[in-house]
């Protein structure tokens, strides 16, 4: 929730107020942070809605997953331009119920971004942290059971 609110504020007030390399990076470190677990979460609510009556708990392979995903898709998105066109057009689309119209996002490729990459271990750690939650046990796979 801390880069989610981080997130908010830097894209709506500091970069207005701020503008620098430092507000950039800082939405690139936010983003990393949190975009891994809302991957988790979604995978876990979708499961949970089709599979209603088999217990799950968080699995520390979908974790990995999120992550090695969101980084990739990020280091593409600063070097490769049919990435860096699918993200603009993706995001926009993603935003067309707020907007009230489909918009295609400004970003610009810029590879000093990957420097944010270690804002994935928050993810990582945060992640392995909800699956040690006192009151729920691990099988032999990781996966932590209630």
């Amino acid at each position: 929730m801390v880069a989610v609110a981080l997130l908010l504020l830097n894209d709506h007030v500091l970069k207005a107020a701020y503008p620098s390399w430092w507000t950039g990076k800082l939405s690139d470190v936010a983003g990393l942070a949190f975009f891994p677990l809302m991957l988790q979460a979604g995978w876990e609510a979708i499961r949970s809605a089709l599979l209603p009556r088999r217990p799950w708990g968080p699995d520390p392979r979908v974790l990995g997953v999120a992550v090695a995903l969101t980084g990739a898709v990020f280091a593409a998105i600063q070097f490769v331009p049919a990435a860096d066109a699918a993200f603009r057009h993706g995001l926009g689309l993603l935003q067309a119920p707020f907007r009230g119209r489909i918009v295609t996002v400004r970003h610009t490729m810029d590879p000093t971004d990957l420097i944010a990459l270690p804002a994935l271990g928050v993810a990582w750690l945060v992640g392995r942290r909800r699956g040690h939650e006192p009151g729920g046990r691990e099988d032999a796979s990781g996966t932590v059971r209630p």
